[in-house]
């Protein structure tokens, strides 16, 4: 009789918060500045064509706060700043949000849909 429960590890369920976030996952990252900047980059806003007006993390400069701190990724959504609310802001707004902040800067941000995994094989036919 062949033992079922070793073989099929397709049907992994996440047990413990260690799984990697999906998309569409809200995680709080609490970031201390590097010479006075956080290190990202941001794009979208209210009054730009990105998907639901959001701000999302455009780019991560390197040797930056948020690469060193390696939770934050290109294509992450910034939801909140500091407790303030993005929703509904303009990219100037977003930017002066993100820059009228402390050394440590509290950002509550939504996973992107950017394929971090190796589960999502992009090689696969479309």
């Amino acid at each position: 009789p062949s033992s079922s429960l070793s073989t099929s590890n397709k049907t992994s369920f996440p047990t413990s918060s260690a799984s990697p976030p999906k998309p569409g996952d809200t995680k709080e990252v609490e970031l201390a500045k590097t010479d006075g900047s956080l290190g990202i980059s941001v794009t979208g806003g209210v009054n730009t064509s990105v998907r639901h007006g959001g701000i999302y993390v455009k780019a991560i400069i390197p040797k930056g706060a948020a690469e060193s701190d390696g939770r934050i990724h290109k294509g992450d959504r910034v939801l909140a700043v500091n407790g303030v609310s993005l929703e509904g802001a303009t990219h100037k707004q977003a930017v002066e949000t993100l820059r009228n902040t402390g050394q440590v800067v509290h950002l509550l941000l939504e996973k992107g849909q950017v394929p971090t995994s190796r589960e999502r094989d992009p090689a696969g036919p479309q």
